[in-house]
């Protein structure tokens, strides 16, 4: 039996209402310590861009849909990693199982949500030092219905480590 998680993917608009873009379903390691520093380490320092530049040096999300594009990925093969580790056959790596796309308006709920938010129209700055300023993702951790965490990502790495 695993620890079950929802991912909810959106976006909010300047009235404050949200669109939801995906739901995803992990099957286990959902607490925070598990899927929460997965998505940390995702999300750390990525930049929020509206257009592509030639050079990419840094962890680039264009636009939100990009950035909720690039977590299925990253978690989908996360976990066939973790299967590769578990499995006999050490040279095939199996994507089947462990995470599941959802209608993006999904009721279910599991033991934790994750809900992971990008300001519509919110890109990122960088400074001189050609740092992020902020990244405009808005994370938010409930067990149940009880709300554990709310804020940036760099304000979660304290939460989920």
């Amino acid at each position: 039996m695993g620890t079950h998680a929802l991912i909810i993917l959106r976006t909010r608009n300047s009235n404050g209402e949200y669109t939801n873009y995906a739901t995803i379903y992990v099957h286990w390691d959902g607490y925070p310590q598990g899927l929460g520093g997965d998505l940390y380490v995702i999300l750390e320092d990525v930049i929020i861009v509206n257009g592509i530049s030639a050079d990419i040096s840094k962890k680039v999300a264009n636009g939100s849909g990009c950035l909720f594009a690039q977590i299925i990925m990253k978690l989908k093969h996360q976990f066939g990693e973790k299967n590769q580790v578990l499995s006999t056959n050490k040279e095939y790596i199996s994507y089947a199982g462990g995470i599941y796309l959802l209608p993006p308006n999904a009721t279910q709920k599991e033991e934790w949500m994750y809900y992971i938010t990008v300001d519509d129209d919110a890109y990122n700055t960088i400074d001189d030092n050609n740092t992020v300023v902020d990244n405009q993702i808005e994370i938010e951790i409930n067990n149940y219905d009880e709300k554990c965490f709310k804020g940036t990502v760099k304000q979660m790495k304290d939460f989920v480590v």
